[in-house]
């Protein structure tokens, strides 16, 4: 197929027959309900309305298609030749996301007390801070003296994700840290965005990936969009992706209330769970999973794959001063709970309880995740 690129895109409708050549379904008439304007118009006129007005705008969370070589995107998506470099990390059950925005420096002390064997820095809580500086001139390891795997994790809010800079960033923290892999590129694809929109930006982020990957980074894509989600990773594993990542903390949250906001979300949950369970050729890495909360979808069966657990839910716990515990129940099943503690001292057998004094936070938050890692160890 031979892209003319014209002079500018408008934005979307230029775009549909790039999509639609890609293999993704869209159709412009579907009827969709603005849900700010609260009237009902087709796809097409909602992607422009959401583009042009300051009225729930989607503006910033859309990536500008007239900064991309749409030729080589099409190539590279379509031509079945491309193959990408991927070292595979074998990493534990259990990963960490840390605290940084919180603790800042004192997650160094936070890791001499925590049993983790890898962890995940979020970059948009590192971005233009002097914590980046210090981590691009020391390296991760050094700096935070830690012999484990880093990861990156380039989960972010929407208005970032669209940023250049961002993007570039993420390729200087990856060199200049030392870290082992990545976990991206992300993109707004919400199950109630126009879905010219979300099509639009999910093909243009699984493009992003791809380059990360050329620029020599080892990525660990994540899986994104709703209808376009299928099609997503079966065009990540046509350009040699093994190992994936899903951001569950949307499905996490509903699920614990036992209800879902729209019967979308529901379908976009039960679709993932496929993908995870037939789709990914290795293991799925489920971020917003390290909480008792998770416990939901392995009662319900879901994501019960290979997967590996990370999240920021066991510092988040010791905030609100809760601890975990391991309790047996019935026919000898362990249960994951979390209690609210009124004293300074818990006591278990883990790394950070045999440790006295120091800050009660930082304990109470390592005797979370140690309690979690030996929760889920075989």
């Amino acid at each position: 197929m031979i892209i003319h690129k014209p002079k500018k895109y408008r934005f979307p409708r230029d775009f549909l027959r790039i999509i639609e050549a890609l293999g993704i379904t869209v159709d412009p008439r579907e009827k969709y309900v603005h849900p700010y304007l609260g009237y009902e118009m087709s796809q097409e006129e909602a992607a422009d309305i959401m583009c042009d007005t300051p009225v729930g705008s989607l503006l910033d969370c859309i990536f500008d298609v007239n900064e991309i070589d749409i030729e080589e995107l099409y190539d590279v998506l379509n031509s079945g030749r491309t193959r990408v470099h991927v070292k595979d990390l074998k990493l534990p059950k259990t990963i960490p996301i840390m605290p940084v925005e919180a603790l800042g420096w004192s997650i160094r002390d936070l890791l001499k007390l925590m049993e983790a064997d890898a962890i995940i820095l979020p970059l948009h809580e590192i971005y233009e801070t002097t914590f980046k500086d210090d981590l691009m001139i020391q390296g991760a390891k050094q700096l935070l003296d830690f012999d484990g795997q880093v990861l990156l994790s380039t989960v972010a809010p929407d208005e970032l994700l669209t940023s250049e800079e961002f993007y570039d960033s993420v390729v200087k923290l990856y060199e200049e840290a030392g870290a082992e892999g990545v976990i991206g590129y992300d993109c707004a694809s919400y199950v109630d965005m126009p879905s010219l929109l979300r099509a639009l930006n999910v093909v243009v982020c699984l493009y992003k990936t791809f380059l990360l990957s050329k620029k020599g980074l080892n990525v660990i894509p994540l899986i994104k969009g709703y209808r376009e989600a299928e099609w997503y990773v079966e065009k990540l594993k046509s350009l040699g992706y093994r190992n994936m990542s899903l951001h569950a903390s949307y499905y996490i949250k509903a699920g614990v209330k036992g209800v879902y906001s729209n019967m979308q979300l529901h379908d976009s949950l039960k679709m993932n769970d496929y993908i995870i369970s037939e789709k990914v050729n290795g293991y799925t890495i489920i971020l917003g999973a390290l909480s008792p909360a998770y416990e939901h979808f392995r009662r319900e069966g879901f994501f019960s794959g290979n997967v590996k657990l990370a999240g920021l839910g066991w510092f988040l716990a010791a905030q609100r001063g809760q601890a975990y515990y391991i309790n047996e129940e019935e026919h000898s099943r362990k249960v994951l709970r979390h209690v609210k503690i009124a004293s300074d001292e818990i006591y278990c057998r883990c790394k950070a309880c045999a440790s006295r004094g120091g800050n009660k936070l930082l304990r109470l938050a390592a005797h979370n995740f140690n309690t979690m890692q030996e929760y889920h160890s075989p």
